[in-house]
Parts: structure tokens; sequence; C-alpha cells
């Protein structure tokens, strides 16, 4: 079980998790988590712009899109500008548009001030 200085109020719920032999991570899934890992330094690497470095970059540069009342749960939709106004810091792209789905759904969203983007 986790440090108790921390976690021991969730015991309760971690302990029928952690017995669950279906629960334990196999080597093939410590792998795969080490495949994504290295997949998303990746990503982070080819862009300056997922690497902003203040406060107020992020304040004038990101946004997020899949949100209100018409928000799809388990989807992520957000944008790093480098369009007019800003420093330019990738030369080869005005934004970055990043879409996480969390569910096992096909699901698709509209950037309406967003063109030209491919995969």
């Amino acid at each position: 079980l986790p440090n108790a200085e921390k976690n021991q109020e969730k015991w309760p719920e971690i302990m029928p998790i952690s017995a669950n032999s279906d629960a334990q991570a196999m080597p093939q899934d410590i792998a795969y988590a080490g495949d994504v890992f290295q997949e998303f330094l990746a990503i982070r690497s080819s862009s300056p712009l997922f690497r902003l470095t203040t406060e107020q970059d992020v304040i004038d540069r990101v946004g997020f899109h899949n949100v209100g009342e018409n928000q799809q749960h388990g989807l992520i939709v957000m944008s790093i500008d480098d369009g007019e106004g800003l420093v330019d810091l990738d030369i080869a792209v005005d934004a970055v548009v990043v879409v996480i789905n969390a569910t096992q759904q096909a699901l698709s969203h509209t950037v309406l001030t967003a063109t030209g983007f491919e995969l």
C-alpha cells in the first residue's frame, strides 16, 4: 500500500484493487507505459509551443475549446497559439491543436477559429 502519511484514508479503496491479480502490472503493461512516455517526450520536444515558460505565455497562448453546456465528456481540445501579435516561438507553425480522447468512442470537435490543420 502507498505511504500511510498521505494515503491511509484511501487504503480501503486501494486494498481490493491491489489484491486483484487482474489489476497487477504485467511486463507488457510496463513496456507499453514506457513507450507512451517516450512518445509524449517526443511530442513535447517537437515544438517550443509545448514548453511555455511563463504564466503570461500560457494565459496568452493556450485555449480550451470543448467547454460549456455542450461539452463532450472525456474529450480535451486545447490549442496553443503562435500567431499574430505574439512572439514567434515556432517558425514552422502558427498554432498547435491537441486532442485527447479518454473514451472508447470516436469523438470529434470543431474549433471554429482553426483552419488548415493536418494530423
